[in-house]
């Protein structure tokens, strides 16, 4: 299967004794979440670009601080698809707070979520 399309293993990673076991079986890659936890995400990405392995970042239901969080990660490691996040679409509202000074996370334009700048928007004052 993953000559013809990339396979990624997402809620089976529960943890990084898994990861030769992951590349053993044949996963094109990993699906991240950092809402498993930053050290456990970072940890594994680094393992999996070290191994070949392809990543994606899927945070999909992270709201506000979270989808920050989610959406600063891959816009550093380097992802297929950036970030996979749903919350503007499924709690708008626990959004609002961000808006619109993150109006790019939170109001996707053509289906993309965007961040303008990366190097400033980090937990910080500029947030």
């Amino acid at each position: 299967m993953t000559r013809l399309k990339p396979v990624f293993l997402d809620e089976g990673l529960t943890s990084l004794e898994l990861l030769p076991e992951a590349k053993r079986q044949g996963w094109s890659g990993l699906a991240l979440k950092t809402c498993k936890g930053h050290s456990f995400a970072l940890l594994a990405a680094a393992w999996a670009r070290a191994n070949g392995m392809r990543l994606a970042l899927q945070d999909l239901t992270n709201p506000g601080f979270a989808a920050i969080h989610a959406a600063l990660f891959a816009a550093h490691v380097p992802m297929v698809n950036g970030v996979e996040i749903n919350s503007p679409q499924y709690t708008p509202d626990a959004n609002a707070e961000w808006l619109p000074r993150l109006a790019g996370i939170f109001e996707p334009v053509d289906g993309l979520h965007r961040i303008d700048s990366p190097h400033t928007a980090g937990l910080g004052s500029t947030l």
